[in-house]
This record gives structure tokens, sequence and C-alpha cells, in this order.
């Protein structure tokens, strides 16, 4: 093989992965740049009032850096009521639940486990709590968190603090970048196939017809 043709081959593979890197980024996060995943509809029970879940385990398979984007938690309710999310230092959010029967919840892969935790106390409103690091309330609240997530925990709860949260819970990383970066990806690796391909059509043209003659006996 020539070196041409070596040439032409690299730029067609380079621009395949390009294309394949582009195309992906473009089906996965869309011109919103968001890429969400819902939890499967998780209760308290009656009896309940909070779903309660560690951040680094229900943020597993996303992208923790911050450098192209956002990392996001959310709930979105399943009942009738609104609800309030908040994360908090694991210490603070421990000592406001002490005594309060929740759920406590982690994602597992595509699975979503619940484990019920007893207790006999009424929790205050969480809107009225300091501890919050971020907070927000709705019937589809989400919020964002940058840096380490380490030792931080994830609440869910119906906004007035009453027992029985029917919610699903929503990770997600949002990015400004990625569907620009997709679509420059995209026609940067169609430009490398053509031009690869042009190379090698090239070669092929530039080669001169050979005969083959033979001696006659």
């Amino acid at each position: 093989m020539t070196a041409k043709r070596i040439v032409g081959a690299v730029l067609l593979v380079l621009g395949a992965v390009l294309m394949a890197a582009g195309g992906l980024g473009v089906a996965t996060f869309g011109p919103s740049g968001t890429l969400t995943v819902t939890s499967t509809p998780l209760q308290t029970g009656a009896e309940g009032y909070a779903l309660v879940a560690d951040v680094v385990a229900v943020n597993a398979g996303f992208p923790g850096s911050t450098l192209l984007g956002t990392p996001t938690l959310g709930a979105d309710s399943t009942g009738t009521g609104r609800l309030f999310v908040g994360i908090g230092s694991q210490e603070q959010v421990n000592t406001y639940l002490n005594g309060v029967a929740f759920q406590a919840v982690r994602q597992d892969g595509a699975q979503w486990q619940s484990l019920a935790v007893p207790g006999s106390k009424t929790p205050t409103p969480p809107a009225e709590e300091d501890l919050w690091i971020r907070r927000a309330t709705g019937n589809a609240p989400t919020i964002e968190f940058k840096g380490s997530s380490g030792g931080s925990t994830f609440v869910v709860m119906n906004d007035d603090a009453s027992p029985g949260v029917d919610a699903r819970i929503m990770v997600g990383y949002t990015s400004r970048w990625i569907f620009p970066l997709s679509i420059a990806a995209l026609v940067v690796g169609l430009a490398l196939i053509v031009w690869g391909a042009a190379w090698l059509f090239r070669r092929r043209r530039e080669e001169p017809a050979t005969s083959v003659v033979s001696d006659s006996q």
C-alpha cells in the first residue's frame, strides 16, 4: 500500500469515528443538550415522609465533571401534591430525619432499590430548614450541583411535609456545549471522509496503465 493510500485510509477511519461520535451526541442529548434518566415510580407508603438517597449512588454512570456541563437531580410527582427536593450534608440530613419514617433509595444500574426506615416523628416542613445546599419546589423540581458530591444526601419530600411521597427521581446532565460539538464532529467527520476518498480516488487515477507482453515461442 502506497503512502497516499495509507493517508486516505486514515482519513476515512478518522472521519467515520468522528461521525459516529457526533451522531451519538446528537441522538443522546438532542438540541437541548440534556440527558435525563428517570426512575420507576417510588413510594414511601402512607407513613413515610421522604425518599432519601446518597448523591453519588443515584448519580452513578453520569459524567461528574463540570467542564462541559452540570449534573442535575430532581423529582417528578406521580401524585397530586407539590414536591420539595434538596441536597444537604449527610450529617445534617440525618439529624433532620432522625426518628422520621422514610424510604432509603439507591440506583443499581438500571434498577432502583428502596428500603423502608421506620420512625414515629413528624418532620418540620423542609423549606423551613436552612441545611440545604441546593433546593427547589414544584411538580417536577430540579436542582443543579457542582463540585464534589461525596457525603451529600438527596431528599424528596412533599412540600408541606405530609406523609405519602409518590415520585420518580430524575438524574440528568445538562451541557450547552455537547450538541454544538456533536454537530461540529459530524461536519468535520464528513469532510475527512470526502477528503480521504479523494486521496484514494486520485491515487487510482494517477496510476499508469500497465500491459502484460508475453514472448511468443
